[in-house]
């Protein structure tokens, strides 16, 4: 298995080992924290694994061993290869992690309700997370101690007006990473009670072969809808609009305005109070209507063939 030796701003090398590579071109699944990339590379690590392009996680192995990311001095662009994986597990792109030129028409990406992200990044910092591992670093853990810390010491309105220009840059930072670069869109709204539909999109864009019934196994299996609010679990509660019922409506005045770019670039409301939203999520921008179409169609037409495909695998077996 390739090995990547990657070294820190301090001097210290570390090696990340990358599975066995498969054959069709790489892809990349990016999303933002809190804004369901925990659910989405759940959905599709097993999905890429079962594909054949192995799912590699450069940000997951780096938590895993206590080494911010943007800790890391050179080496990134070694673990990216044009050909053989799914890389994910990105919650924002570091200055350091730039997305190869390859990576153009082979991204997916997921975004969510800024305001509904700080709302559960709050109850995530201030109760839900756990620890990273520190066996290579520190940095980690400490930065983890001192973020629940501070969110246990602020209100939730606190925390959203501190927290709001961080999570603007972020925004910012990934915008700046898929402008110039073909991908698909998907907005967590939109797809958290279609997890199917979504998948099978998923799978159709970057033109994954992968028989139905794995699919629906893998999606059955992350399908949870909390009956009630659990505010120290990660799955805390999944409808969007939950801003709306645990901040003020100064405080989302103001977010508004924080993220005015965010919220047209998108498609999202600008409500303050629960009277003023919509019934249903915000419609995505019109010119998006015909293409998210084509990508059911196209994840209906995948799904016929890969059924196919199983079926014949499953014969000649026999």
């Amino acid at each position: 298995m390739p090995d990547v030796r990657l070294t820190l701003e301090d001097g210290k090398t570390v090696t990340l080992t990358l599975p066995e590579p498969g054959t069709a071109p790489s892809a990349f699944l990016v999303s933002l924290p809190k804004a369901g990339s925990t659910l989405f590379y759940r959905l599709m690590q097993p999905i890429a694994n079962r594909a054949g392009l192995p799912y590699f996680s450069l940000p997951n192995e780096l938590h895993s061993i206590g080494v911010p990311a943007a800790n890391v001095r050179d080496g990134i662009a070694d673990v990216f290869r044009p050909t053989g994986y799914t890389y994910g597990g990105f919650r924002g792109i570091e200055r350091n992690m730039v997305l190869p030129e390859y990576a153009d028409g082979r991204t997916v990406l997921l975004v969510r309700d800024p305001r509904d992200m700080l709302t559960s990044l709050y109850f995530s910092e201030a109760k839900s997370h756990v620890p990273p591992g520190a066996s290579a670093s520190d940095a980690l853990l400490k930065q983890f101690e001192q973020r629940r810390q501070r969110a246990l010491s602020m209100s939730i309105d606190e925390f959203a007006l501190q927290r709001a220009q961080g999570l603007k840059a972020s925004y910012e930072s990934v915008s700046a990473a898929m402008d110039g670069k073909a991908h698909k869109l998907f907005r967590y709204e939109d797809v958290i009670f279609a997890k199917r539909e979504w998948v099978d999109a998923v799978i159709a864009y970057l033109g994954l072969t992968v028989a139905g019934q794995v699919v629906a196994n893998v999606v059955a299996k992350n399908d949870v809808r909390p009956t009630a609010e659990d505010e120290g679990q990660h799955i805390r509660k999944v409808a969007p609009g939950d801003h709306l019922d645990k901040l003020k409506p100064e405080t989302i005045g103001a977010l508004n305005e924080t993220f005015a770019p965010v919220l047209e670039r998108f498609g999202y409301a600008r409500a303050s109070t629960p009277s003023e939203a919509a019934p249903a999520a915000a419609d995505p921008p019109a010119a998006d209507a015909d293409a998210r179409a084509e990508q059911l169609r196209a994840a209906r037409r995948a799904e016929r063939v890969a059924q196919r495909q199983a079926e014949r695998r499953a014969v000649r077996g026999q």
